[in-house]
């Protein structure tokens, strides 16, 4: 693979390299073990089982480093948000007519 060595716009770097990287959000802050814990009220052990789900039910943790790794702060404000909106959904639902009534409180 050679690249041109006059000045070429980007579509001449792609034919020759292939489709570029997406870029990252701009921005983006990455947040440690302890603060998505902090932030969202589950234990590292369910995080870890929610990232392994088949589909995961929680934002995949990013390598940062050899021993470090972190979440996007973003995706886990959207995973938030999404179960805000789900509660949500659920509340405006009818309830089923089969669904027996709750005890009486004394």
């Amino acid at each position: 693979m050679t690249l041109p060595q006059r000045p070429c716009d980007l579509s001449e770097v792609v034919a020759a390299v292939g489709s570029p990287a997406p870029a990252p959000k701009p921005h983006t802050r990455f947040l440690r073990l302890k603060q998505v814990v902090a932030r969202v009220g589950l234990s590292p052990m369910t995080l870890w089982r929610r990232e392994h789900e088949i589909p995961p039910s929680f934002p995949q943790r990013v390598r940062l480093g050899r021993n470090a790794v972190g979440w996007a702060e973003h995706e886990i404000e959207s995973w938030c948000t999404a179960r805000v909106a789900e509660r949500d959904a659920q509340r405006n639902d009818p309830v089923p007519a089969n669904t027996p009534p709750l005890p009486k409180q004394h």
